[in-house]
């Protein structure tokens, strides 16, 4: 996926930002309907915790940083990080869970 657009009148590039990722449809069909609402939901929506824009811009507090919807986003990032590695050097089975049958 390309995350670089050129404007075609001036050829000023610029990088999309991350709400622009998850909305395209590379990213659901990457993601799944479920984890690319969450993402959004937790880091890009204004409705939401919005916690990318107010990490970035420094308006996060002490309070915010050690919320519930900083937590689980944390938690989340690292599940996404892990997982993966973690089926790659034990076969089917996630952390903490049980081997597939399948």
């Amino acid at each position: 996926m390309n995350t670089l657009v050129v404007d075609p009148l001036t050829g000023v590039e610029t990088e999309k930002g991350l709400g622009a990722l998850l909305v395209v449809d590379a990213a659901l069909e990457i993601l799944g309907p479920g984890l690319q609402l969450e993402l959004r939901s937790l880091l890009v929506e204004q409705e939401g915790p919005n916690l990318r824009n107010e990490l970035a811009h420094g308006l996060v507090t002490d309070a915010a940083a050690w919320s519930a919807n900083a937590v689980y986003a944390w938690w989340l990032i690292m599940r996404i990080a892990v997982v993966p590695v973690w089926v790659a050097m034990h076969g089917d089975s996630e952390p903490g869970g049980e081997e597939s049958d399948e």
